[in-house]
């Protein structure tokens, strides 16, 4: 009788989780889905791009162009890439390289999302590894996609 007891008391709690688990991952995809687009910013540090761009699949594209065109790739790697991740006001993105040895480099930020303005506060010059005072970065969206 003890055991299953101690059999339901472990299906309850790995449905629970399941269910949080769910629901935390629809919250992420319905940020995601008001993120998608084409940002713009006027107060980009210098060598980024005043664009960036949120897939569907997570990509994040245009505005790490100086860093993804420093990469030096042999025809044999795959180029350099960076990613997003959400988790409630956080934006984590994630550069991927390939060469000369794999690895990831990550950094998070804290978001505000307001319609059409976003906000990533100590966005100026991610992924630099300079002692440099950050700045926020104000984004305006120039494209949503469907």
């Amino acid at each position: 009788m003890d055991k299953n007891k101690l059999n339901l008391r472990n299906v309850v709690a790995i449905a629970i989780y399941l269910v949080a688990m769910t629901m935390f991952a629809s919250c992420e995809k319905e940020d995601n889905k008001l993120l998608v687009g084409k940002w713009f910013t006027s107060d980009f540090h210098a060598g980024n791009s005043g664009v960036i761009e949120f897939t569907e699949d997570f990509y994040a594209r245009e505005y790490f162009g100086h860093i993804l065109a420093s990469q030096i790739i042999p025809a044999l790697y795959a180029g350099p890439y960076v990613t997003y991740s959400l988790s409630g006001k956080n934006i984590t993105f994630t550069l991927h390289i390939s060469y000369p040895i794999a690895e990831k480099i990550s950094e998070t930020f804290t978001y505000v999302l307001n319609g059409d303005t976003l906000l990533i506060k100590g966005f100026s010059n991610p992924f630099s590894g300079t002692d440099e005072t950050r700045t926020d970065v104000h984004f305006t969206r120039v494209e949503r996609k469907p």
